[in-house]
């Protein structure tokens, strides 16, 4: 039962009195007391389904209609979309999560018991912690003349989130046909690297030459950094990989 129009309510998030059904100074509902599961499924529903700032929505623009997002925040609107950070954090967490299941599966059906893939899988979260400063600065300056620092680092929240999304879709098939794993994954990759392109070229491309070539060369840069990421994490557990770059690139591109 919400309280009556004309009586005076004492917030008990910021302690500001006030009329209505919201406070009129942070917001929250004057009903908000003892939680019940009722909210918190309400919660957890609106942050994923809400047609303004939801999830769900951030997700199928990010993939579908990445311009919109990208350009929408810049210019300000940071009410429409769910939260950058949450947005990486939560696809991260979701990503490994699964990752752990296809690996468990993996073992089941074929016995390989792919000890140095699991490794690098549950190093994933640190290799962002790596990348994300790092090509963030790198992004700043290659394109510091029209988006400053923050702008880049939210930029990275956003693409990186939309990678993960392109991995968890890639697991799909992966446990379908987990026996050619090694294929699909092969693929998933060459995806996630053209997912990238598209983004950096939607967001920095300006059409004319020279941005291009920077586009193209940040693209670059960026695989190049996740793929150095994994070799030197691997190295710190004790698993001797290839630490050279040239090589590193060659790898990758042959």
């Amino acid at each position: 039962m919400h309280p009556d129009q004309h009586i005076v309510v004492t917030c008990n998030n910021c302690h500001q009195q006030f009329t209505g059904k919201f406070c009129s100074h942070c917001g929250q509902k004057a009903t908000a007391g003892k939680l019940s599961m009722h909210e918190v499924w309400h919660d957890l529903v609106h942050a994923f389904v809400h047609a303004d700032k939801g999830i769900l929505r951030l997700s199928i623009d990010i993939m579908i209609r990445p311009a919109k997002v990208y350009h929408g925040y810049f210019k300000g609107k940071r009410k429409t979309y769910f939260s950058p950070v949450m947005f990486f954090l939560l696809l991260a967490g979701i990503y490994v999560i699964m990752g752990e299941k296809l690996w468990d599966w993996e073992d089941h059906i074929t016995g390989r018991h792919d000890e140095f893939g699991r490794l690098l899988h549950r190093l994933e979260k640190e290799r962002f912690l790596i990348f994300m400063p790092v090509i963030s600065l790198i992004t700043w300056g290659l394109f510091y003349k029209r988006y400053n620092f923050a702008e880049s680092l939210t930029f990275w929240f956003f693409c990186s989130g939309a990678t993960f999304i392109a991995g968890i879709l890639g697991y799909i098939p992966q446990f379908i046909w987990v026996q050619h794993r090694d294929v699909i994954r092969y693929w998933a990759d060459w995806i996630v690297f053209g997912m990238i392109l598209w983004h950096v070229f939607v967001v920095f491309y300006k059409k004319d030459w020279w941005s291009g070539i920077r586009c193209v060369l940040l693209a670059v840069i960026c695989y190049f950094l996740l793929v150095y990421a994994f070799a030197l994490l691997a190295y710190r557990e004790g698993v001797p990989l290839e630490l050279n770059p040239w090589q590193i690139l060659k790898s990758i591109f042959t």
